[in-house]
């Protein structure tokens, strides 16, 4: 049962009173005019960023000695792949795949970013990150933090490269040995029948898996939908023709404004949708539990988010029932394993967001393999399961029976022939310049 009530602070942080939800707003003032903003936290001490662990595991217990980046460098395997090759002092190798958003912002992570990281004990990883965000925080938005997020994971490859354990293992322990899986289409351009009939049925069919999430809306549209009626159409199409026993979820990619996000979010209701991921702009958090308490049906939300403060706000005021860490966006599988901790001692489900199918899915497993209490079913990327071409690495990550086996083996388990790629990509230049803090 979801929460109903809330708490202002009209008459300051030591004022504050619990209201009905409806005394605070009504849905016609919910566009643009939204609830106060609520606090858990109203009538505590004052905390802030100050409080976040600087250190939340022990990196050295499995690995005596220093651990230190020496160089890094960058493969071009495809437009918009990229692999991330790290060097220790030592000759240890750890490759981590890109996500597409790296290429993008190449020299936030060589200019800014990496300069941190070399020549330091990669056990240190999380005062690494702080001081590196303490030098560039006028810098910290997404861009930002997908850069360390990156070189993050490329610390916690090689440190199970060196310790020959996997990153559950050095995290904590590996809780479970596959992952249930729902496939993602986020495609808009497709009619109802093209989308469920003929891209997803097979899919699902193919791969076992027993949950799938689709588009609706027009993607931070204000309002509009993809086509004239599509969303709903869409939806109650997915519920006749994959019948009651298929999880569906829908992703609206900040459609729709309070109001609408209500209208929409009844009808997902009464075709049992399992869960309405970003009802409203992901900037709009507010907005966003104000239409959470409106609603049965489960709200997602974070995969923009990298802010420690946002985040604590979100999960202590429960604006979302399903929290969704990107593990690059937020900064990496440290920072996202914070806030899945702290949603998980707020009873909330850890569905991280993961719409890919190659690589940089194992980093998923290996998340999902630490979690107390992960959703029921995670991301997959619906168009890989008829993907025909062989990756560039092993265990091939495929679904079968609707799961994934997490991989065993050192690090993320992931293994490439480094030498193969070096023929077959192209080496992007890393001229990183010395550590500094930001103007």
């Amino acid at each position: 049962m979801k929460r109903r009530t809330v708490l202002t602070g009209g008459a300051g942080l030591a004022g504050g009173a619990l209201l009905s939800s409806t005394a605070v707003t009504e849905l016609d003032a919910m566009a643009g005019q939204h609830a106060r903003l609520p606090s858990t936290r109203a009538l505590a001490p004052l905390r802030g960023l100050a409080d976040e662990p600087l250190r939340s595991v022990d990196l050295s217990r499995h690995i005596a000695e220093p651990v230190l980046l020496e160089r890094v460098e960058l493969l071009q395997i495809r437009p918009r792949e990229i692999l991330i090759v790290g060097h220790s002092r030592d000759g240890v190798q750890a490759i981590v795949p890109a996500n597409a958003r790296l290429g993008d912002d190449l020299s936030m992570f060589t200019q800014r970013v990496l300069p941190f990281f070399l020549a330091r004990d990669q056990r240190d990883i999380e005062l690494t990150i702080a001081a590196c965000h303490r030098a560039h925080y006028k810098l910290a938005g997404l861009s930002f933090w997908n850069a360390v997020g990156h070189l993050d994971m490329l610390a916690l490859e090689m440190l199970g490269q060196v310790a020959q354990r996997s990153v559950a293992e050095l995290l904590g322990g590996r809780r479970r040995d596959d992952v249930s899986v729902y496939l993602s289409s986020r495609e808009r351009s497709t009619t109802p029948e093209q989308e469920i009939d003929e891209f997803m049925l097979p899919r699902l069919a193919s791969s076992g898996a027993v949950a799938c999430k689709l588009g609706i809306g027009g993607r931070m549209s204000r309002n509009e939908d993809a086509a004239p009626g599509r969303s709903e159409a869409l939806v109650t199409r997915a519920r006749r023709v994959l019948g009651d026993d298929i999880d569906i979820c829908v992703d609206a990619n900040g459609s729709y404004d309070g109001p609408a996000a209500v209208e929409v979010g009844r009808m997902l209701e009464r075709h049992g949708v399992w869960f309405f991921e970003e009802p409203c702009p992901f900037e709009e958090f507010d907005l966003a539990l104000a239409v959470s308490q409106r609603l049965a049906v489960k709200v997602a939300g974070g995969e923009q988010d990298h802010s420690a403060a946002k985040w604590r706000w979100m999960i202590e005021n429960r604006a979302v029932d399903i929290v969704q860490p990107d593990l690059f966006y937020a900064g990496g599988f440290l920072r996202s394993l914070r806030v899945a901790r702290l949603a998980e001692q707020h009873g909330l489900e850890v569905i991280p967001h993961a719409p890919r199918a190659h690589a940089a899915t194992a980093t998923l497993l290996q998340f999902v393999a630490l979690l107390e209490r992960p959703g029921r079913h995670h991301e997959f990327s619906a168009r890989a399961i008829t993907a025909s071409a062989a990756y560039d690495y092993e265990p091939q990550l495929r679904v079968a029976g609707g799961r994934i086996p997490i991989p065993g083996g050192a690090g993320f388990g992931i293994h490439y022939d480094l030498a193969d790629l070096r023929r077959r990509s192209t080496p992007i230049p890393v001229e990183s310049r010395t550590r500094q803090d930001d103007e």
